[in-house]
């Protein structure tokens, strides 16, 4: 079944939750294609966790024991390649304790993962602001005469993208906050 959603990459949580309700329905998660398109199979619905791990190299290139440590915990890899993104899944039936279905079950491992999940949300902000950055810089530096209507629109798009960056440095400051009060 070919669906017509995409692999959000900046809200992993919401796609785990989303891979488990399709589960159910009877439907396993198959395929992320080019671009994140998701693909599905039919299957016998019952609860399945999914759960993402960020790693620096591509899932062919993993090492067989990081992967064994998973299976050694019950967890099966889903065969997909993007961007550096790992996918897990564990049956939940049976389960007890929700702890065994999560892959970071200390605050230390959980918090470096989310810690990095916000520093690849953040990367395409840092590069998108080269743009307009670069243009006003030009721009001043040739003392190029450009209408009010040019200034503004590039003022407000690297105004835009510091309104974002600032977003996602606070996200930071609160994850990090989040975690100190916890120890």
């Amino acid at each position: 079944m070919k669906s017509y959603k995409y692999l959000d990459a900046y809200h992993l949580d919401k796609m785990e939750s989303y891979f488990r309700q399709m589960h159910q329905a009877g439907y396993a998660l198959k395929n992320i294609g080019m671009m994140g398109k998701l693909t599905f199979e039919a299957c016998k619905a019952e609860d399945v966790v999914y759960r993402f791990d960020l790693q620096k190299q591509a899932a062919m290139d993993l090492n067989k024991a990081y992967i064994q440590t998973y299976q050694d915990a019950g967890w099966a890899l889903v065969p997909i390649d993007y961007q550096g993104v790992i996918l897990f899944k564990k049956g939940a039936a049976g389960i007890d304790n929700p702890s065994e279905l999560e892959i970071y079950n200390d605050d230390a491992s959980r918090f470096e993962y989310e810690k990095l999940l916000l520093r690849r949300s953040l990367t395409p902000g840092i590069v998108s602001l080269i743009a307009p950055g670069m243009q006003i810089y030009i721009s001043l530096i040739n003392n190029e005469r450009h209408g009010a209507l040019w200034w503004g629109l590039w003022g407000v798009i690297l105004l835009l993208e510091l309104l974002w960056l600032l977003y996602y440095w606070k996200k930071l400051r609160d994850l990090k906050k989040s975690y100190l009060s916890r120890s």
